[in-house]
C-alpha cells in the first residue's frame, strides 16, 4: 500500500475504532448530528451551560509566554544581536536597502515594512535590483524561521508561565474551545499534542495529511488510526505553521500540496512536533531523501490568501467568531493595516446572535491606547467589549482559577 491508501484507511478506522458496521456509522453520524443540532437550540436560547468560547492570539501571547519570542516589529534588531544572517553579504545589501529606503538602521526599522517593499515593486524604476530584492525578502523570512522556530522555546519559559499553560489547556478540552491564532509557533500545539485530547491531522480546521514521502514502516502503521482521531479543540492557524511543509518536488498524483509533520518516531512514540523544515522524509522504497519547506504565509501587509487551505481556515474562523458567545483576543494589536483580520472581525458582527443572546469579547492587552479602544469598540459593534490591560499569561491564571482550572 502507498501512503494514500494508507491514509484513506487510517481515517476509515477512526470512524469505525469503536467497532462500528458502516451502516451503523451513518445512523452513529445522523445522531450525533442531531445532538449537535440540539446542544447549539440550548446555546441560543440561553438555556443549560453549554457556551461557545473562542480564544484568538497574537505575537503577544507568544511574547508572554518566552520574551525571547519576540514581536515582529523587533526582529530585525534581534536578527544582528543574535547573529543570524545568512551571511555578511545579505546583513549588508539589506542594511543598504534599509538605510537607502527608510533611512533608518536594524533598530528603528520594522520587519513587516520592509518585507512588504522588497516583496512589491508596483514601479519598474530604471536600475532597481528586482532579482536581488527578491533574494533579500528571502533572506528576511529565513530570518523570522530562525528566531521564531527555536525548537527549545518550552524548556526556556518560565516555570510559572507553563503551569499556566496547562492550566489554560485543561480548560480549552473541558469546553471543546477553538484557538484562532495569526501565529506560526508551535506553543499552544505541542501543549494540547502532550494530552490524549487533541490530534494533529484534525485538530487544525481541515484534515492534514503525513508528508507522501514518508511511509510509515510496519511499526507505526497501527498509529494512523489515532493520528486521524477526531479533535474537538481546533488550532485555526490562520497564517500557516512551522510545522506544516510542502515538498519541493510535488508527490504525483497528489494535488494537495501541504503536508504535517509526522508526530511519531520510529519506535511509535509521541514526539514534540518540529518545524518541518528540520526533517528529511525518507521514502522506503527509493531510499531517497526529500525536502519540505516551512509552509508560512509572510507578514507584510496587504496579505493574498490563494491557496485554499488558508481560505478554508479563514472561512472557518470567521463562522467560529459568528458563532462564538465569549471571545478573549489575547496579544493581537489590531494594526489599522490589517484589512483582512478586520473585515473577519466585521464579518462576525454582522448579525447578533440569536434569541438576543449577547456577544461578550474580551481584549487582552499590557496597554490599550483610548483611540485603540474605540476602534475595537466600532468594530465588535453587536458584542459587549471588555479591556483587560495586563500580561497574557497573568490574566490567563486570572481566568482559570475564575473558572476552578
Amino acid at each position: 500500500l502507498g501512503p494514500r491508501p494508507l491514509a484513506s484507511l487510517a481515517r476509515t478506522g477512526a470512524i469505525l475504532e469503536y467497532g462500528r458496521a458502516p451502516a451503523a456509522t451513518a445512523f452513529w453520524h445522523i445522531a450525533a448530528l442531531r445532538q449537535r443540532r440540539v446542544a447549539r437550540t440550548l446555546y441560543a436560547i440561553g438555556c443549560g451551560d453549554f457556551v461557545m468560547l473562542t480564544f484568538v492570539l497574537g505575537a503577544g501571547f507568544s511574547h508572554s509566554f518566552n520574551p525571547d519570542l519576540p514581536l515582529t516589529k523587533d526582529l530585525l534588531r534581534i536578527a544582528e544581536t543574535r547573529g543570524l544572517f545568512q551571511s555578511d553579504s545579505y546583513k549588508e545589501h539589506l542594511q543598504s536597502y534599509i538605510h537607502e529606503y527608510f533611512n533608518g538602521t536594524f533598530d528603528d526599522v520594522n520587519f513587516e515594512v520592509v518585507a512588504t517593499f522588497l516583496v512589491n515593486t508596483p514601479l519598474p524604476i530604471e536600475g532597481e535590483d528586482v532579482g536581488q530584492f527578491r533574494t533579500l525578502f528571502g533572506s528576511l523570512i529565513s530570518i523570522l524561521k530562525s528566531v521564531l522556530a527555536d525548537r527549545n522555546v518550552f524548556s526556556k519559559a518560565t516555570g510559572q508561565n507553563r503551569d499556566r499553560l496547562r492550566k489554560c489547556i485543561n480548560h480549552l478540552i473541558f469546553n471543546n474551545a477553538y484557538v484562532i491564532t495569526f501565529n506560526y509557533d508551535l506553543i499552544v500545539d505541542n501543549e494540547l499534542h502532550s494530552t490524549d485530547h487533541w490530534f494533529p491531522a484534525t485538530g487544525y480546521g481541515p484534515t492534514l495529511d503525513f508528508p507522501p514521502h514518508f511511509i510509515p514502516n510496519s511499526s507505526l502503521q497501527p498509529l494512523l488510526t489515532k493520528f486521524y482521531k477526531k479533535s474537538n479543540v481546533q488550532v485555526l492557524k490562520l497564517h500557516g505553521s512551522f510545522n506544516w511543509g510542502t515538498p519541493h518536488l510535488p508527490y504525483p498524483g497528489i494535488p494537495q500540496n501541504v503536508f504535517l509533520d509526522f508526530p511519531y518516531d520510529p519506535g511509535g512514540n509521541k514526539r514534540p512536533l518540529d518545524p518541518i523544515e528540520v526533517t528529511r522524509y525518507l521514502d522506503a522504497k527509493s531510499s531517497s531523501r526529500f525536502h519540505y519547506s516551512t509552509y508560512i504565509v509572510p507578514p507584510i501587509y496587504g496579505k493574498r490568501f490563494e491557496d485554499p487551505l488558508i481560505t478554508d481556515i479563514w472561512y472557518r474562523a470567521t463562522q467560529r467568531l459568528t458563532a462564538s458567545k465569549s471571545t478573549y483576543i489575547i496579544g493581537y494589536s489590531f494594526p489599522e493595516s490589517d484589512i483582512t483580520a478586520e473585515r473577519m472581525f466585521r464579518e462576525s458582527q454582522r448579525k447578533p446572535l440569536s434569541f438576543g443572546a449577547a456577544r461578550q469579547v474580551t481584549i487582552v492587552d499590557p496597554s490599550i491606547p483610548d483611540s485603540r479602544k474605540e476602534r475595537i469598540r466600532s468594530i465588535f459593534f453587536n458584542s459587549n467589549v471588555q479591556f483587560e490591560e495586563m500580561d497574557a499569561f497573568a490574566f490567563l491564571e486570572k481566568l482559570t482559577a475564575a473558572n476552578g482550572v
